[in-house]
């Protein structure tokens, strides 16, 4: 991993093998609850860590003519299917695996550009590649 600062204007986001076009910034939250376990006898709990989720958001200008990276992903979103992500920080270092899009959201402002957020929540396990 890198040792120092790095710029986000490397990064973008992939559907398989196609970069998403007009992506401007990603974002991805990795987690895990513990959960208290009580039992009789104990005067404390004890804590078991349940499986990590993870889940996203992507936003940027719309451009819905890309029909391999935001339509694609519109369509699946409104199908119920699955993509496979990767999520690249600078073109090299990536996290990617499959998930659900859960929401497209398109932002028309009067006076600036259309815009538009595919929120992400992931199926199954997530990789990385990092240097």
């Amino acid at each position: 991993m890198s040792t120092s600062a790095i710029c986000g204007n490397g990064g973008k986001v992939l559907v398989s093998t196609h970069e998403v076009g007009e992506i401007a910034s990603w974002d991805l939250t990795i987690e895990r609850s513990p959960t208290e376990v009580a039992k009789f006898g104990t005067s404390r709990d004890y804590l078991v860590c349940n499986p990590y989720s993870w889940s996203g958001t992507f936003t940027g200008n719309w451009y819905m003519d890309d029909t391999v990276g935001q339509k694609a992903l519109e369509n699946a979103c409104t199908g119920g299917t699955t993509v496979t992500l990767h999520l690249s920080t600078d073109g090299t270092d990536e996290y990617y695996g499959t998930a659900y899009i859960t929401q497209v959201a398109v932002t028309t402002p009067y006076d600036g550009i259309v815009g538009v957020t595919f929120n992400f929540q992931g199926s199954g396990t997530i990789s990385a590649t990092l240097s």
